[in-house]
């Protein structure tokens, strides 16, 4: 070969080797994130797609579907950044400091698509349909076998449940000892603690009733095509695609909405039950929302609510969006501006005592309730909690148990490791 054309050469594979190395150097950098920019904040506060609440803790998932808790540290964040004071409890001498969560702390990879929370445990939805819990396995509600025989298992992270190797779901919903779904081909099921909830007039004998449990069981015809789902403390109501609702479970306290035809049993004890979707009432519904023994549901967008069980509820007005515990119901009006509640919990109590109502000062799309509080998500993604604090649930960052917030407060960014 001439110099020429070996220089030429030479000088190409230098070219080659340069352009190789920036290749790879780029690559690197594409894997490993671009270098944080001086003016990022870490703790720069999230938009919020989803937010639920049950007792003393909120979960939300952010517009990637990434999950948070906050609160207390009961169902299990992965890691409670917090301790937290809590008011001892006089008979059993419980409380004093407990872990808990002052601001979101991540719970799991996902992304998830929907999120319910139980008293005990928690769910998320994968986009393929896959639930994904965790939180503690109280009667199988998170579709695992207890591991002893003392005591349910707890699972500190989102973990797929084996529920996923059967069902597919669209909607989930949770109580203390046990959940229902949907299907993606719009069928209904329950599974954990074993009666009418699940499908049966006579709940078996468990040496240990916290641990017993059932596989899921579907419930209602094959030809009703059901949309969503809620679940109280002994009974549930689904919705179907008509807007029809129907409840079954427990009936002693007009949980169902309608007389049931059926007796059940536990143990010595026997009540009035059903355990099929009976008709509730003639309306038809936007959404339905079940906490202990009470019931309410959205007659439309910027429409009345309508609410039966226990205890006796009724909140006048129209509403965009509401929400239940076992003794309130809270909904949103003026165009999601303001906060309205009826009922006899902490939360109802302290508007009473500021008025009536909280403003939010911004339009709010969605709201959800926990034991004496509420939280708001604006149309921003913005998360507002308010009402009483405790285990550090506003996820406002302050631990002033005790103190009621009538004005909503910003809930924190999330802690990044």
């Amino acid at each position: 070969m001439d110099p020429v054309r070996r220089k030429a050469l030479k000088k190409g594979q230098d070219r080659r080797g340069r352009m190789k190395w920036l290749t790879l150097l780029l690559l690197a950098i594409g894997a490993c994130g671009a270098p944080p920019s001086s003016n990022a904040d870490p703790r720069a506060p999230v938009s919020w797609s989803a937010l639920s609440s049950r007792l003393d803790q909120t979960c939300g998932l952010d517009a990637d579907g990434t999950p948070f808790c906050w609160g207390s540290g009961w169902l299990g964040s992965t890691a409670p950044r917090d301790v937290c004071a809590a008011t001892v409890d006089p008979v059993t001498g419980l409380g004093g400091e407990r872990a808990c969560a002052k601001r979101p702390v991540q719970v799991g990879a996902g992304p998830f698509t929907r999120l319910a929370l139980g008293e005990n445990g928690a769910f998320g939805l994968g986009l393929d349909g896959v639930l994904w819990v965790w939180g503690l396995n109280q009667n199988q509600s998170l579709g695992f076998t207890n591991s002893g025989s003392t005591s349910p298992d707890q699972y500190l992270s989102a973990l797929r449940s084996p529920i996923a190797d059967t069902l597919k779901l669209s909607a989930v919903a949770a109580a203390a000892d046990g959940a229902c779904g949907i299907t993606t081909d719009r069928r209904l099921f329950c599974w954990g603690m074993p009666g009418p909830r699940t499908g049966s007039l006579a709940a078996p004998a468990c040496d240990d009733p916290a641990l017993c449990g059932v596989a899921p069981q579907q419930i209602g015809p094959l030809i009703r095509k059901w949309t969503d789902v809620t679940v109280g403390a002994a009974h549930a109501c689904a919705l179907d695609s008509g807007g029809s609702v129907g409840c079954w479970g427990r009936g002693d306290r007009g949980q169902l909405g309608y007389p049931p035809a059926h007796t059940c049993t536990q143990g010595d004890a026997s009540y009035p039950c059903e355990i099929r979707p009976g008709s509730t009432v003639l309306n038809r519904f936007l959404r339905v929302a079940a906490a202990g023994d009470l019931t309410c549901g959205l007659t439309g967008l910027d429409g009345p609510l309508i609410c039966w069980g226990s205890p006796a509820l009724a909140l006048p007005g129209r509403y965009t969006d509401f929400a239940v515990s076992p003794t309130e119901v809270c909904g949103l009006t003026d165009g999601g501006n303001v906060i309205a509640c009826a009922g006899t919990g902490g939360m109802t109590a302290g508007l009473v005592s500021a008025g009536g109502t909280s403003a939010l000062g911004e339009t709010a799309v969605a709201l959800t309730m926990g034991q004496g509080f509420a939280c708001a998500r604006t149309r921003d993604g913005v998360a507002y909690c308010a009402g009483t604090q405790i285990l550090g649930h506003l996820g406002d960052g302050r631990d002033d148990p005790g103190v009621f917030r009538s004005t909503p407060v910003p809930v924190s960014a999330p802690y990044r490791d």
